[in-house]
């Protein structure tokens, strides 16, 4: 009777590294961006914008929704208090051009790791993907055909 115990125990400690890992910030891009060899896709982006929201000082919401039913994140990294300066990041506003969003996802992840690294009198807004349609099409203009910065 001690043996079926036995095995069910080991199971349970061999999965405890998997319940770990299903815990962990879901970055599907690798630690250091000098190794990353694409451009991280929005559901990538989406999966990672929902496992830091709450962590630290960052809270995510969505501001809009695209002609193709894709949501346009907003992010705040806050301290608290009354911040002397309000800064308001973006990129991709076209869908060709990923290296904003790229270097604005690396960002959250690090605040959202190291909240001291976010001055105490900054309020951070942060949009890496205002043209989520054109970014998984890959073309400059929108879901709807627009330039968004012509337009």
């Amino acid at each position: 009777m001690t043996f079926p115990i036995a095995r069910l125990w080991l199971v349970g400690l061999a999965l405890v590294p998997l319940a770990a890992r299903a815990q962990a910030p879901a970055a599907t891009f690798p630690e250091d961006h000098r190794k990353l060899t694409r451009t991280i896709s929005y559901d990538e982006m989406s999966a990672f914008l929902a496992s830091v929201n709450g962590k630290g000082p960052i809270t995510v919401s969505v501001e809009g929704t695209t002609t193709k039913g894709r949501s346009v994140y907003l992010v705040h990294a806050t301290r608290g208090g009354s911040p002397a300066f309000r800064i308001l990041f973006y990129a991709q506003q076209h869908g060709d051009e990923p290296a904003g969003k790229v270097a604005l996802l690396y960002m959250i992840r690090d605040i959202a790791a190291k909240p001291e690294l976010l001055p105490a009198d900054v309020d951070l807004w942060i949009m890496p993907m205002m043209n989520p349609d054109g970014g998984e099409a890959g073309t400059r203009r929108n879901g709807a055909g627009a330039d968004l910065n012509r337009d």
